[in-house]
């Protein structure tokens, strides 16, 4: 046997008879994992509750994005009170052909959110009322897996952890 094959069945035994460093390697990791794994087991992307006040067309739209979930309410001015207290981050109100819209800019990126939301719905129910095909059309999609969940982001950064952990690297 040559002196390397020699060290390295030496640090190999070394390694497999040291509990902590065994500990270190594969439990503690797997810890995380089932810690976040539990953690974001239902994670996802939430809808945002919004305020509306009327019933029409772009109500019914809006409520078949998907993203928004939708509070009725009985006055324009309760609901703007609810948006201005922070309740909701934003309200809708439509009157016939009137859409009246506000929004609190605390949140600026639910408020961009919802504010493309809104203004995508009313402008695909203004080219509707035209009764025209559309001139132009977006094909547009994301380039990555939708399918991945959370906790395949967190593994391998988890088990990351595993080869450079203090008892780890002290023996290198």
């Amino acid at each position: 046997m040559t002196a390397f094959k020699s060290l390295a069945l030496a640090m190999l035994k070394g390694f497999y008879r040291d509990k902590a460093t065994l500990f270190f390697t594969f439990v503690f990791p797997l810890m995380f994992l089932v810690v976040f794994g539990l953690l974001f087991r239902d994670a996802g992307a939430e809808k945002i509750d919004i305020g509306v006040v009327g019933e029409g067309p772009v109500i019914a739209a809006l409520e078949q994005t998907g993203a928004l979930e939708l509070e009725h309410h009985d006055s324009f001015d309760e609901a703007v009170q609810k948006v201005t207290d922070g309740d909701l981050p934003a309200v809708v109100a439509e009157d016939g052909d009137k859409i009246t819209f506000r929004y609190a800019q605390s949140d600026q990126t639910q408020a961009g959110t919802i504010s493309g939301i809104v203004q995508g719905v009313v402008s695909e129910m203004n080219q509707r009322s035209t009764g025209e095909p559309p001139r132009f059309t977006v094909d547009g999609s994301n380039v990555e897996d939708s399918s991945l969940k959370p906790i395949q982001f967190i593994t391998p950064g988890i088990m990351s952890w595993a080869s450079r952990s203090p008892r780890c690297s002290a023996r290198r």
